[in-house]
């Protein structure tokens, strides 16, 4: 490796620029503060809420017992019945991504 005054000139040049930088910055320590205090974090005022409706769900069952015990009776008694129309629309809207509105409730 070839070094030559130029090189060396540089590499001083570099050096001692720094060193001037990190004088201003030692003498300028009202500048620096008054950055140090544009930064900040805002945390999100939700966060309890959410937390809240989060522990509600995992409280909840995953499950609805009632509904599964009422749709087993009506399965053993022979009363339950598919609405075709329902269900196609529910095919279709699941299909184009769309919610349509109509047919009977």
């Amino acid at each position: 490796m070839k070094i030559d005054n130029q090189d060396m000139l540089s590499s001083i040049n570099l050096y001692q620029n720094e060193q001037i930088s990190k004088k201003d910055d030692a003498a300028r320590p009202q500048e620096k503060t008054q950055v140090q205090q544009q930064d900040r974090v805002e945390l999100s005022t939700r966060k309890t809420e959410i937390e809240k409706l989060k522990n509600t769900v995992e409280a909840m069952p995953d499950v609805r017992t009632e509904k599964v015990e009422a749709l087993k009776q009506q399965l053993a008694d022979g009363s339950y019945r598919v609405e075709s129309i329902k269900v196609a629309q529910k095919m279709l809207e699941q299909f184009t991504g769309s919610v349509k509105s109509g047919g009977s409730k």
